[in-house]
C-alpha cells in the first residue's frame, strides 16, 4: 500500500489482514502469507530461481530481464560464475536466462538478478554446466497458466515428465519460480512436441474430480501419440533424404 498523509491506497489485490492494536495490511498470497501460488502474475522474492527473457541492453549497467511479473529484473554485466571485464557473456535481447533473484526489495523497484549459485556446483560460465546462465540450443519457452502449476512440474515423478522419459524422448527442462518454463530437445519439431505434451499435461492433471491414476493413464496416452507422429516424420524425412543421396 501507500500512504498520502492520513489516506492508504493499496496497490495490489489481497485479503485486508488486521493485528491489534492498529496494523493493517493486504495479504496478497496464501493463508501463511507467502506468494499466491493460484496468481498469474509472478512477484519477486529473493533465492527465487527464475526463467527470463533480456528485454533491453543497459550497456554498462547490464541488462533488463522480463520476468513476466509485476516488474523486470536487472541482471549485472559481471553477475555470472568466472564473469571478468575481459571475459564476461554477451545476451542479446530475446535470450532466454535462467537466474535467481539476489534481492527483492519491492516498493516499485526492480528486483536484482545475478547467475551465480549460492550453493551446488560453482562452474565457470563459460563451460556451459553452470547453473544459471543463459538457456542456449533448439530451446522454447511457455507460461503456465498459474504458479502452482509450474511448482507441480517439481514434483517428484510428475505424470507428464514419466511419460516422457517413458518414449526415450532426452530433454532438459528448466522450471521458473515465476511460472515460466523452458524446454529443449536435440531438434525444433521435438522440442515443439515436448512443450505441447507438458502443457497438455498439465492441463489434463489439473481437471477436477479426476483420479491420478486415470489422469496418468491419459497423459501417457496423449504423450505417446504426440511423440509418436513427430518420430515418425522425422524417420519420414531421414529415409527420403537416404534415398537422394542415393541416386
Amino acid at each position: 500500500s501507500r500512504g498520502s498523509k492520513d489516506r492508504v491506497r493499496a496497490v495490489k489485490c489481497g485479503v485486508l489482514q488486521y493485528a491489534p492494536p492498529a496494523t493493517y495490511w493486504v495479504n496478497a498470497g496464501g493463508s501463511n502469507g507467502e506468494r499466491a501460488t493460484a496468481m498469474k502474475r509472478y512477484v519477486a522474492k529473493a533465492e527465487d530461481a527464475v526463467v527470463g527473457v533480456v528485454e533491453e541492453r543497459l550497456g554498462a549497467a547490464g541488462y533488463r530481464v522480463r520476468l513476466h511479473g509485476t516488474l523486470p529484473g536487472l541482471l549485472p554485466l559481471l553477475a555470472f560464475e568466472g564473469a571478468t571485464q575481459r571475459t564476461k557473456p554477451r545476451l542479446e535481447v530475446g535470450d532466454a536466462v535462467y537466474c535467481r533473484v539476489e534481492a527483492a526489495p519491492g516498493f516499485g523497484m526492480e528486483p536484482t538478478l545475478s547467475c551465480v549459485a549460492v550453493c551446488g556446483p560453482r562452474k565457470g560460465w563459460e563451460t556451459g554446466e553452470a547453473t544459471f546462465g543463459a538457456l542456449t540450443g533448439t530451446g522454447a519457452l511457455f507460461q503456465c497458466s498459474s504458479l502452482a502449476a509450474a511448482e507441480s512440474l517439481r514434483q517428484h515423478h510428475h505424470p507428464v515428465l514419466d511419460a516422457l522419459d517413458g518414449e526415450g524422448v532426452p530433454f532438459e527442462i528448466v522450471i521458473g519460480d515465476n511460472g515460466i518454463v523452458w524446454v529443449s530437445t536435440e531438434t525444433a519439431h521435438m522440442t515443439i512436441a515436448v512443450q505441447n505434451a507438458v502443457q497438455n499435461g498439465l492441463a489434463i492433471a489439473a481437471l477436477p474430480d479426476g483420479s491420478e491414476k486415470l489422469a496418468r493413464a491419459t497423459i501417457a496416452a496423449m504423450v505417446k501419440d504426440i511423440v509418436g507422429k513427430v518420430k515418425a516424420m522425422q524417420a519420414g524425412a531421414a529415409h527420403g533424404a537416404a534415398a537422394d543421396g542415393g541416386d
